[in-house]
């Protein structure tokens, strides 16, 4: 009888035995589970310039002094500045007494200044415990450092400076690009004839004015120097060439790689004759024209020919502007071309005259009755204040005097008509529309579009709302709530440019968007998006630091219509 028991009991001892191994092998969770965390370095350094990433690895090693597999849930706490993130796993597998290292990888912004410290702790829990847990818990800690950096820019305001005296000086704005308080200069790498004041001590964002004395009354026709900009012991690696172009006794100095364009309002100025003085500085210029960057609609500019022109020319160009049913200034500016790129000039407003031909044409109803000319004399002194008034108006008085005429000559159904077929869709598929955006789209005159917009609406098929001067459409039972804020589209690309790079400055912002925008226009734009609560400014070490600001859902683009506000601020970068 005991043999007969003896396999029994061996089995019974072997399936303990195996049910015990795989029970050991089961990850815990929880109560009698816990773990070693260790940080090698008790401060690590970050390099936060531009030429580095702002990110530093820490290495974090956990050990488990369980003898079964464990899982262990990583819980990180950063004591920093808002901006800094630190990212880790979530959990970490361990077999029974296993050591295992990962990274902790801490993101500081660039620019940060130095000498700003953060504390990152990092604990290990069971998992499914949770940080409530009152159990046994490891966690070592360890500070992070921004470690400082030198550098300095030099801000260029101008494209060129003009008539300056043989001898004199002029001034360099150098800006402290880097994350600690330095001086800042530059430095002409010792031309003879140039010299410049000494260093200015800056705080991290603050610019210096630096004189910069020049005696060049030898110079015969042009001649160019680099200056850099210098941070403490640090030379910026790029510089700034500077020419200087004589002419006469007068100095002409370039900032920028010219040609350059530069307009004047001509002299003696014969009332009946439109014209403009041009002066072409830096290199050579073909087809030199003038265009209108502002003015009604239907205003047209034309010259008569194009001129070419080298360095220091100066030459007179006539224009004439048509198309306008009212006296008004419009903005205007030269062009020419250095190759295939155009270069643009400074813009100036000019006086015009109303065209006669233009008032003359705007049609008049034909209406029965003794009160037809009292109706004609009515419209035609009215013509003037109606090409220049808001769409509101023109809506409304187009209405009043066109759609009956229209209605008197056209008997179709509404949607019959192909073209307010194509209308009534686009208005369904671009809901706030304006009326300005209507026209430019299908390219239709005033009175046109008036009469099947109105037909639309006398149909129940679309209707409108008026925002300031504007006028929205909508297919009828759709409705877009708030939109109550109307944007250039100057406006729109500042916005994005903010979105992009949050804490821009507005020095940077009107570097980015020059070209053809002076900037007294970028400038104005700003303070007006400032004003309508779109941007908001901080001053930062004497710096004007640009955000986001606000909570607007829509905004109305004349030219466009209704646009989301996250389009514009929700920018892939």
């Amino acid at each position: 009888m005991v043999k007969e028991r003896l396999p029994t009991a061996a089995a019974i001892l072997l399936v303990s035995l195996a049910v015990s191994i795989v029970i050991l092998s089961l990850p815990v969770k929880g109560v009698g589970t816990s773990g070693i965390v260790e940080i090698e370095e008790d401060t690590f350094h970050v390099e936060v310039s531009p030429q580095d990433s702002g990110i530093v690895r820490i290495e974090v090693s956990l050990r488990s002094t369980d003898t079964r597999n464990s899982i262990f849930d990583i819980v990180s706490e950063l004591d920093s500045p808002p901006t800094w993130s630190v990212d880790i796993p979530e959990k970490v597998y361990l077999g029974p007494l296993e050591k295992k290292t990962f990274t902790a990888l801490v993101r500081c912004p660039l620019g940060e200044i130095a000498g700003t410290s953060a504390t990152l702790e990092i604990s290990a829990y069971p998992e499914g415990v949770g940080m409530s847990w009152d159990g046994e818990v490891s966690s070592d800690s360890c500070t992070i450092l921004v470690q400082p950096y030198l550098q300095a820019f030099i801000m260029v305001e101008n494209d060129y400076l003009l008539d300056l005296p043989l001898e004199g000086e002029y001034q360099v704005t150098v800006r402290n690009d880097g994350n600690t308080r330095s001086p800042v200069g530059i430095l002409s790498d010792g031309i003879t004839g140039i010299s410049t004041s000494g260093p200015i001590i800056t705080e991290p964002g603050e610019t210096a004015v630096i004189d910069v004395g020049y005696e060049l009354s030898d110079v015969a026709d042009q001649y160019a120097i680099v200056i850099r900009a210098v941070s403490g012991d640090r030379v910026s690696d790029e510089g700034l060439e500077i020419t200087f172009i004589r002419e006469g006794e007068a100095l002409h100095l370039l900032f920028r790689r010219g040609p350059f364009l530069i307009i004047k309002p001509a002299k003696f100025i014969n009332p009946e004759i439109q014209r403009m003085d041009l002066f072409c500085l830096g290199g050579e210029l073909k087809n030199v024209g003038m265009e209108m960057v502002d003015g009604p609609d239907g205003a047209k500019i034309r010259t008569e020919m194009k001129l070419d022109l080298s360095n220091l020319d100066r030459d007179t160009l006539s224009y004439e502007i048509s198309g306008l049913d009212r006296d008004c200034f419009v903005m205007v500016r030269g062009y020419g071309f250095s190759g295939e790129t155009k270069v643009v000039s400074n813009e100036l407003p000019v006086r015009v005259k109303a065209d006669p031909a233009r008032s003359a044409s705007i049609p008049v109803p034909i209406v029965a009755g003794g009160g037809a000319a009292a109706a004609s004399v009515i419209m035609v002194g009215s013509a003037a204040y109606f090409y220049s008034a808001s769409e509101v108006f023109k809506y409304r008085w187009l209405t009043l005097a066109l759609v009956p005429l229209y209605s008197f000559v056209h008997d179709e159904k509404v949607l019959d008509h192909f073209f307010r077929g194509r209308l009534f869709e686009y208005i369904k598929e671009h809901p706030g529309v304006t009326f300005t955006a209507l026209k430019n789209h299908f390219e239709v005159n005033n009175g046109t579009l008036t009469y099947h917009l109105h037909r639309l609406e006398k149909e129940e098929l679309i209707d409108h709302r008026n925002l300031g001067r504007y006028k929205m459409f909508y297919a009828d039972g759709v409705r877009i709530k708030g939109c109550e804020v109307v944007i250039s589209q100057m406006d729109k690309d500042i916005i994005e440019l903010v979105s992009r790079d949050p804490g821009i400055t507005s020095a940077q912002v009107l570097a980015d968007l020059r070209g053809e925008r002076s900037r007294r226009t970028i400038s104005r734009h700003l303070k007006q998006l400032q004003r309508k609560g779109f941007i908001e400014v901080q001053s930062h070490h004497g710096e004007r630091r640009l955000f986001i600001a606000g909570e607007l859902e829509r905004v109305l683009m004349p030219r466009r219509g209704v646009v989301e506000v996250k389009e514009m601020t929700s920018v892939e970068t």
